[in-house]
């Protein structure tokens, strides 16, 4: 499923908590050999300052920078604009040849309107080398729908993170557990 997705702009994964979301994005990206950027977001990411500051300083830890785009996110003045700050830096920014995986992990947290609405900005300034995964318990924020429109986003949910009783019953086999078919639908019925 990530592999079929990866080809789009940007993976949006959906399901609730215990799906396996942040598993199955990090062994596929793991597998695919591409270099990670995670954030693991919480509600205290919510507001536009800390959220893009966030997201500027782990796009440098993976491409050190001069000290001068480092200080920009230090200045006081990022408060007062943060998404324009954030562009102006993703401008300066010098990929290498290599690929990326930005992951956005518990991006439900993310609530507030502005940073939802300017992310389609911030997409756009990113090269085709970063693949962005949104891992998030929620429906697709509807400020995403013109990435939608113009096909550059996948969509994992639910269906495609659940096992099969056939693939239930090869995760008990590696443990050194052999289940019946019958047994691995019980699991499969009571697990989702």
């Amino acid at each position: 499923s990530f592999d079929r997705a990866a080809g789009k702009r940007c993976i949006y994964v959906s399901a609730p908590g215990g799906f396996g979301k942040t598993v199955s994005a990090l062994l596929w990206i793991q597998k695919s050999g591409l270099v990670p950027i995670w954030l693991g977001l919480d509600k205290y990411d919510n507001t536009p300052s800390t959220f893009f500051r966030f997201l500027c300083t782990a796009l440098f830890s993976v491409m050190p920078q001069n000290e001068n785009l480092t200080r920009i996110i230090l200045e006081p003045s990022f408060n007062d604009s943060p998404v324009e700050y954030t562009i102006d830096i993703l401008s300066r920014l010098s990929f290498d040849n290599r690929k990326y995986a930005l992951v956005l992990d518990d991006f439900y947290f993310i609530t507030n309107e502005e940073i939802q609405k300017s992310m389609i900005y911030i997409l756009n300034r990113l090269p085709l080398s970063v693949t962005v995964v949104f891992l998030s318990r929620s429906e697709l924020p509807r400020f995403f729908a013109p990435l939608d429109e113009k096909g550059k986003i996948a969509f994992i949910g639910v269906t495609e993170l659940s096992f099969s009783s056939d693939e239930i019953r090869l995760f008990f086999s590696a443990y050194g557990r052999s289940i019946t078919k019958e047994e691995a639908e019980e699991v499969l019925k009571l697990t989702g």
